[in-house]
């Protein structure tokens, strides 16, 4: 497992994953930084770039349906941190499904998935804050 730390920022990922990603471990840090900042939060967050057995998983013990989702999102609480899980093979497979380029439609999950783990659910407001948050990443492409 390939892991990059900093004070407030966790990221994770199977080494044999990372040819799937267009952003090296310190790009997702500093992309998950930027969240942070433009959402005003302070809390720490973890990102895990998994494969779609692995998502599985996780959907089974969240959801109760095995089945890979493009990412997954958690709250901060007390002591844990936020978490969010990301699919590249699903993340990879629906770019090309929706014509969309990969390294814009990356950072669109992982923005979708921040704003859900900073309390907000579908609806105008967190289309609004994922709008605001999409647009201060658009350095990273």
């Amino acid at each position: 497992m390939k892991v990059y730390v900093t004070n407030t920022v966790t990221v994770r990922c199977r080494p044999y994953l990372m040819s799937m990603s267009p952003f090296s471990l310190i790009e997702y840090a500093d992309i998950l930084a930027s969240l942070q900042k433009s959402m005003g939060v302070s809390y720490t967050v973890e990102l895990e770039l998994i494969d779609d057995y692995t998502m599985s998983g996780y959907s089974k013990q969240f959801h109760d349906v095995f089945a890979p989702t493009n990412i997954l999102s958690f709250e901060s609480e007390e002591e844990s941190p936020a978490m969010l899980l990301l699919s590249l093979e699903t993340a990879k497979r629906e770019s090309i499904l929706y014509s969309q380029e990969y390294s814009p439609y990356i950072l669109h999950l992982i923005t979708h998935g921040f704003v859900h783990s900073s309390g907000f659910d579908h609806g105008v407001e967190m289309e609004r804050h994922c709008a605001r948050c999409y647009y201060a990443l658009l350095s990273f492409l």
